[in-house]
């Protein structure tokens, strides 16, 4: 089977149009199965009310469809997001009258300028959602966990999507941060039971020799060795150009990792600053340990701004 993950910006009502409801917090997926392709669209549904939600979309998927119904301060918020984040597959779809031309001076010099602009029709998103091959990532199995309860007779129950590698029933694997062993119980994909669960697959995997009280949102299932922990972390960092103010030692800003979410102090800037457009190393100490690898991405926040509140994203050095 082929999976892709795709995210929706800018309409809460598409996803339930486009394919069936799962998983509803403060994103929500919808699933949808043709022959061997099963999608998961997922929606920032508590954006733009809180960031966090937009952080975890992004960090999610393949493919994004941004749909444009007005222009305003949450558009003009979410093309720096999926921009930054570097999102380069997706399409765009023009509502309420909305042209191209309109948009064009949000979009210029940005990855949306690349995407696919399609009719706001149910058979064209779906024709063109479903005809998106996304990337199979090989090498060790790595799943951030974005759901975590306790299922009667069942035990622990986590969901979350196979960001690399295939998982198997039985597999013996670390969760981190907790650096805790578990086994790997049985594998659910959209309610099935399955032998193992591919790159881009949505699963519910049940875990051996733990509690879910010992899980939180972000945590990630890989075979021992592979991940790495720690308080600090390293980033390759484009400032947005669009950010006011320079990024400096001492400021607290929130990191979106993953589906992590945690705030953290610089402690060191390359340049001694970095301003709008500029490219640079910074090192940011966190209050608790978070997992990480090299060349993951990382998104910048300040989720309290009264305006812009994606500062950059960079790449884990």
């Amino acid at each position: 089977m082929d999976f892709s993950i795709i995210g929706i910006f800018g309409d809460k009502n598409l996803g339930k149009e486009l394919a069936k409801k799962g998983t509803e917090s403060d994103i929500t997926l919808y699933n949808i199965k043709k022959e061997d392709n099963i999608i998961s669209f997922v929606e920032p549904t508590r954006y733009p009310e809180k960031i966090q939600p937009l952080s975890y979309t992004l960090n999610m998927i393949d493919y994004a469809i941004l749909k444009i119904s007005a222009i305003d301060k949450t558009l003009a918020e979410t093309i720096v997001a999926i921009d930054a984040f570097g999102i380069e597959n997706g399409c765009i779809i023009f509502d309420n009258y909305i042209t191209s031309e309109q948009i064009k001076p949000y979009v210029s010099g940005t990855i949306l300028e690349k995407y696919e602009v399609i009719e706001n029709d149910m058979i064209k998103i779906r024709e063109v959602v479903f005809g998106f091959e996304p990337e199979k990532k090989e090498g060790a199995v790595k799943i951030p966990i974005d759901h975590h309860f306790n299922v009667k007779g069942v035990g622990t129950v986590i969901l979350g999507t196979v960001k690399r590698g295939v998982v198997k029933k039985h597999d013996e694997l670390m969760v981190y941060p907790a650096n805790k062993k578990v086994q790997v119980r049985s594998v659910q994909i959209h309610d099935k039971d399955y032998d193992e669960g591919a790159t881009g697959a949505r699963v519910g995997l049940a875990l051996k020799n733990i509690d879910s009280d010992e899980l939180d949102r972000g945590f990630v299932l890989a075979p021992e060795g592979t991940l790495k922990t720690g308080d600090e972390l390293k980033l390759k960092l484009r400032l947005s150009k669009y950010w006011k103010e320079p990024l400096a030692v001492d400021q607290v800003h929130h990191i979106g990792l993953g589906m992590q979410f945690f705030p953290a102090k610089i402690i060191n800037v390359e340049k001694g600053e970095l301003k709008g457009g500029e490219t640079g190393e910074v090192v940011f100490k966190t209050d608790r340990k978070v997992v990480f690898e090299k060349d993951d991405k990382a998104i910048i926040l300040r989720p309290d701004g009264g305006g812009l509140r994606v500062a950059g994203c960079g790449a884990v050095l």
